[in-house]
């Protein structure tokens, strides 16, 4: 049965909506598209974690469908110094979300749905909204048999 990248992206992010946003959670929001307005600025929320779509490939299988494996850019932006706390306390939290995140995707994948890095993740920082954030890119894949 054939799905479509949206799909399990809004499933990734919902995932990580129910296990990790939340009061005494290490993130305050995440978000399946890049829409920086609903986040930095006015809207200022720290840490977040943005999902958007990277990658798609369909093989067949052999059986007359066809796996799928679609990739997303997994970002986490952390607010790198704000006054309420320092560099240090950024990088540490950036570490723990990337850590949390990891944990998550390992513990959800199955034999019908399996996550996992496709790649290294890249530490860089960002000016977004007029403020620095810290930022990770993780690259994340789903791969589907016969999705």
């Amino acid at each position: 049965m054939s799905t479509n990248q949206e799909t399990e992206r809004d499933t990734l992010v919902g995932l990580v909506t129910a296990n990790l946003v939340g009061a005494g959670k290490s993130l305050q929001a995440a978000y399946g598209y890049q829409e920086v307005a609903d986040w930095a600025g006015e809207n200022k929320q720290s840490p977040v974690m943005v999902i958007s779509s990277g990658s798609v490939g369909r093989e067949p299988d052999g059986a007359g469908d066809y796996d799928a494996t679609f990739g997303y850019h997994a970002d986490i932006f952390v607010l790198f110094e704000d006054g309420t706390w320092t560099a240090a306390e950024c990088e540490d939290r950036i570490n723990l979300i990337e850590y949390e995140f990891f944990a998550l995707l390992k513990a959800n994948s199955s034999s019908t749905k399996k996550y996992r890095y496709d790649g290294v993740g890249r530490y860089g920082s960002a000016v977004v909204g007029g403020e620095e954030f810290r930022r990770l890119r993780i690259p994340v894949a789903v791969y589907l048999p016969n999705g």
